[in-house]
């Protein structure tokens, strides 16, 4: 963690957990928390803290419009267009609110300390890939206010420090990457086209890695939400036999659109 001058004059709703050397790149980036006083109120995940991966020396439409979101997203294929967080509302204030010097930059056991104290569950990769970051900052976190359960997915699980497992979902977008991902030890979340969730979940059961369903359903509030559900944290050992998970993917038209670009670029099914 890292030890900064920076001070606040009063309790934050965020801190600055890490900051330091992308492991994807070497830009420098910073680890933010927020919602630790007052909560996110996503309407799938429910209150929650935030965990946003964000360029500390340019700001993120700009990064994403330059190519250099890969500091933090890495190689992630839902870059280009794909991708549902729309940095210029969220993403862009908490680079603001950081920039400004608002949330708490403390040593690191005040820093774990306020988190730890939060109530609310932890919302891990609002914005960016944890494993742009070393394990240990993820593990110290989730240690510290992982309690209240939390979720997480990265999308570069095949090259990621594999300890990450352990926290995290693989996020996957075809039937080719979920079989891979369950063989390499991960519980995996995976984003089906609608119409090809049939042949998709078929061939899944054929290869004996059939997943249930995100249980969520935004046209249903009895059905639970993120802090109600806690499945998405990750294979927690080699005993953990939860389900796999999958969902049809949504969106804006644009993000839709975006998608089937990106999809119509990979393998689609095993023959």
């Amino acid at each position: 963690m890292t030890n900064t001058n920076r001070r606040r004059a009063r309790p934050a709703n965020g801190i600055v957990l890490w900051e330091g050397e992308s492991l994807y790149d070497g830009a420098p980036i910073a680890i933010i928390v927020t919602g630790i006083i007052s909560p996110s109120r996503n309407v799938k995940v429910g209150p929650s803290m935030q965990v946003w991966i964000v360029r500390t020396d340019i700001d993120p439409v700009q990064a994403k419009k330059a190519g250099y979101d890969g500091s933090i997203c890495g190689n992630c294929a839902m870059r280009n267009g794909a991708c549902y967080v729309v940095v210029v509302n969220g993403v862009l204030q908490v680079y603001r609110t950081y920039k400004a010097g608002k949330y708490s930059s403390l040593p690191d056991t005040d820093v774990l300390e306020e988190v730890g104290l939060s109530r609310w569950f932890l919302r891990g990769g609002a914005y960016g890939n944890h494993s742009a970051a070393p394990f240990e900052v993820t593990q110290q976190l989730i240690e510290a206010g992982g309690h209240n359960g939390w979720c997480l997915y990265v999308h570069d699980w095949k090259t990621c420090d594999q300890r990450f497992r352990h926290v995290a979902m693989a996020s996957c977008e075809t039937v080719e990457q979920a079989i891979e991902a369950d063989r390499m030890g991960w519980r995996y979340y995976l984003a089906i086209l609608e119409e090809e969730s049939e042949e998709a979940l078929a061939a899944l059961a054929a290869a004996g890695v059939k997943p249930s369903r995100c249980p969520h359903r935004a046209d249903d509030p009895r059905t639970p939400l993120c802090v109600d559900c806690r499945l998405c944290d990750g294979k927690r050992d080699d005993n953990d036999k939860r389900a796999h998970l999958w969902n049809p993917v949504h969106g804006s038209g644009a993000v839709m659109k975006g998608f089937h670009r990106m999809r119509a670029s990979l393998p689609v099914l095993a023959a």
